[in-house]
């Protein structure tokens, strides 16, 4: 193991926060200040691999995930959700239909069924599908552990198919670290 500077010098703050690797050993990082995913390759070597004004609007991207050559991140303050094409690095919204994201979008994975799991520090979880490869998507389920918590940090893992969530909250240390299946 060892340290990879995500920073190209003072000016250029970041705050690297979720990671995710491809089939072939990069690791692509969010970088939630700078509004950049940056690859690291199995060589060590960091570089940004791309950038987009959408994300450069304070504190935003945050999950990360990838699947079938393309990197899927969720925003924390604007709550949306793009793509990334990772061979022509084409950068798209994701538009979701019938439902509006809320929340702070945190930590994001796919499912078994390629249903994208979606963490939002006010709701828990929301349950995505799409049949236009992922142009658009649709809500197809919400998990709330609490609807009267405010979670402060989400992650999403999966064991055996069955997605687990765990939650924190800095509002209330007796609530944190709380592991529960969806």
């Amino acid at each position: 193991l060892g340290v990879i500077e995500l920073q190209n010098s003072m000016a250029d703050l970041s705050f690297a926060n979720d990671l995710a690797k491809d089939e072939i050993g990069n690791t692509y990082v969010t970088d939630t200040l700078g509004g950049k995913i940056w690859i690291v390759t199995p060589s060590n070597k960091a570089s940004v691999f791309v950038s987009d004004s959408r994300w450069s609007q304070g504190f935003e991207l945050n999950g990360i995930d990838i699947r079938n050559n393309t990197i899927f991140v969720g925003t924390y303050t604007s709550n949306r959700l793009f793509k990334v094409d990772i061979a022509t690095k084409i950068v798209s919204e994701i538009m979701i239909v019938g439902a509006n994201l809320t929340g702070a979008l945190d930590g994001i994975a796919f499912d078994d069924e390629g249903n994208l799991v979606v963490t939002s520090n006010a709701i828990g979880a929301y349950l995505l599908a799409s049949t236009d490869s992922w142009n658009t998507a649709q809500l197809i389920g919400i998990f709330n552990p609490n609807l009267d918590k405010i979670y402060t940090s989400i992650a999403i893992a999966f064991e055996n198919g069955q997605p687990w969530l765990l939650v924190n909250s800095y509002a209330d240390p007796s609530q944190a670290s709380i592991i529960l299946p969806i």
